[in-house]
């Protein structure tokens, strides 16, 4: 990589040399309403058109602003809504385009750029609220660069994104995203005549990733197959090479692309319970049509549904089929993972299941009392043990049966949601059960609740697995 701190070092000489030569003309333009805020500093060389629309709405404040000329030429953007921001920064010496979009509304931020010049010319946006943030840039010295970025910003996510096209002397590029749970970062740059095409999207929330591709003189070096290879843990991977420029002469490209875990996820992050299925056991549930109507009925479809979609969400983030079939429609039936029964399964009994996947059942009982919302009961070997895959020993397990409160007042919700509730979600439960029957344990840390295994519920939704909850799932089952 001495190729691009060497380059990294030109460019910030770059910058450097364009902050100490002061353009003619300096505007700001600022803007603040009902929580939302913009505000334009544009420092332009006399050669420099400019056109900037402001629009104000209740709640609401929307920018336009293009500018052409040449010469050199600093922008940059500021756009809010209630500690949401996006940002925007251009800095150029040579011939400069640029048409930016901003909006600030409720608790939303949001800014799209499309910029275009030759010389020296580096972009960077952002995107930031009060526990994410992401990041692109790109620069380039002596080329030519074509680029479209944006940025957004809401309640507790950010992203951005950028496509860019970079001929020229050297160049580069960098995309990095922030959240809670770990840091994402891919940087890549050449130096020596060549070209640099890069397309990455950071999204920042519970967890951070980065997608896309990252190429040099055509050939990829980044993509989602090498990107998804260092989010599974905390690794970092660097990719340099050498090539010949169209001068004849040697040029260099290097790239780095690195998943850092904050230090409170170095710890445990998720706890097993000491049991697993063996290989190649596929779990089929048995759902007794006891409280909630014949099989034909729409009430137990409905129930089938939602379970078999919370079962499905484990199934579809492993490589084991740990769920009998394949079922993307999470329709009941003999090859899917829930298929009826007329059998009132008695609480906490055995069913004499042998560890072949068969002999599980669920039950919707008013033989729970409050506060118990579900419980589930798995029996396993104490002599007979399976291997994870994480190369521990787990005692084989041999039936697990799922009861729900039928005292309890149940939902189908119609989308995710943090709020509170006086009825349960049957797909959020579900999906809680059901990683019980896979062998993972409840938590009760006061990080833990955003995860599928934390142990309480308020009548929140939460349909999807947690980084957390899909390593406890690898540990066992593999990616």
């Amino acid at each position: 990589m001495t190729a691009l701190r060497h380059m990294t070092h030109v460019l910030i000489l770059s910058y450097i040399l364009i902050m100490f030569i002061n353009p003619v003309l300096g505007i700001t333009v600022s803007h603040g309403r009902d929580g939302a805020f913009t505000s334009t500093n544009y420092n332009l060389d006399t050669s420099t058109a400019l056109k900037d629309v402001s629009k104000l709405g209740d709640g609401t404040i929307s920018q336009v602003s293009q500018l052409s000329g040449s010469g050199v030429n600093e922008i940059s953007y500021q756009t809010s809504a209630k500690g949401n921001s996006v940002n925007s920064a251009i800095k150029s010496s040579g011939v400069l385009s640029a048409a930016t979009s901003t909006t600030a509304s409720g608790e939303v931020a949001f800014l799209s750029q499309d910029v275009a010049g030759s010389g020296d010319l580096a972009a960077v946006v952002q995107g930031k609220s009060d526990s994410t943030s992401t990041e692109q840039m790109n620069a380039v010295l002596n080329g030519h660069t074509s680029t479209s970025l944006n940025a957004f910003a809401g309640k507790d996510i950010s992203t951005s994104g950028q496509s860019t096209t970079i001929f020229g002397d050297a160049g580069a590029t960098s995309s990095s995203a922030n959240s809670a749970e770990n840091n994402m970062a891919v940087e890549g740059g050449f130096s020596g005549s060549g070209d640099l095409n890069t397309k990455l999207t950071t999204i920042a929330a519970e967890r951070s990733g980065i997608y896309g591709t990252n190429s040099f003189n055509g050939q990829e070096v980044v993509n989602n197959k090498v990107l998804r290879g260092i989010a599974s843990g905390e690794l970092s991977v660097s990719a340099d090479g050498i090539y010949e420029d169209r001068e004849g002469d040697l040029g260099t490209y290097g790239v780095t692309a690195t998943n850092i875990l904050k230090p409170s996820q170095n710890k445990a992050v998720f706890a097993t319970a000491g049991w697993r299925w063996a290989n190649n056991v596929p779990i089929q549930y048995k759902l007794s049509t006891n409280l909630i109507g014949s099989s034909t009925g729409a009430n137990a479809k409905l129930w089938a549904r939602e379970i078999s979609k919370g079962a499905n969400e484990w199934d579809r983030n492993t490589a084991k089929n740990v769920f009998k079939g394949t079922d993307t429609s999470n329709t009941p039936g003999s090859t899917n993972v829930i298929t009826f029964t007329s059998y009132v399964p008695e609480v906490g009994e055995y069913q004499g299941g042998t560890g072949n996947g068969k002999n599980n059942y669920m039950e919707v009982t008013k033989d729970l009392t409050d506060p118990t919302i579900a419980v589930t009961w798995t029996w396993y070997y104490t002599d007979v043990y399976v291997t994870g895959a994480d190369g521990k020993r787990y005692k084989k397990a041999a039936e697990s049966d799922v009861y729900f409160n039928g005292n309890m007042y149940w939902r189908v919700a119609p989308s995710q949601s943090t709020a509170t509730n006086s009825k349960f979600d049957v797909r959020t439960i579900a999906t809680h059960e059901v990683g019980h029957t896979l062998g993972l344990a409840d938590l009760y840390g006061s990080g833990d609740k955003s995860k599928t295994m934390y142990g309480y519920n308020n009548g929140q939704v939460d349909w999807y697995l947690s980084y957390a909850d899909k390593l406890g799932l690898w540990s066992l089952y593999g990616r």
